[in-house]
């Protein structure tokens, strides 16, 4: 019969995984309408970020913080639908307004 520390350690390190991605993926998630940030995950220009962010219906915001990276506020849906012209992330940002 197994050890109760044995069987009680190996729940707890199946475990932590999972919360680790399920919290993850909450604060990442982007919004289904607010801001959000769009990271191309290949070598772009801010130009084409712009025109990709103009075609999605997403409001530009200001410059992210790696080259190409763009803030937007926009609909989640209308991002994901829009036709990129490279692979991206879009993460959930913080918006603080005019501050």
């Amino acid at each position: 019969m197994p050890d109760l520390r044995t069987i009680t350690g190996k729940v707890t390190a199946a475990i932590y995984p999972v919360a680790f991605s399920l919290c993850a993926s909450l604060v990442l998630l982007p919004p289904a309408e607010g801001a959000m940030m769009i990271l191309p995950l290949a070598k772009t220009t801010p130009a084409e970020t712009s025109r990709f962010a103009a075609g999605a219906s997403g409001r530009i915001l200001s410059p992210g913080p790696y080259a190409g990276s763009l803030a937007i506020w926009g609909e989640r849906e209308t991002v994901f639908a829009a036709e990129a012209p490279y692979p991206y992330l879009l993460i959930a940002v913080p918006f603080r307004g005019c501050a």
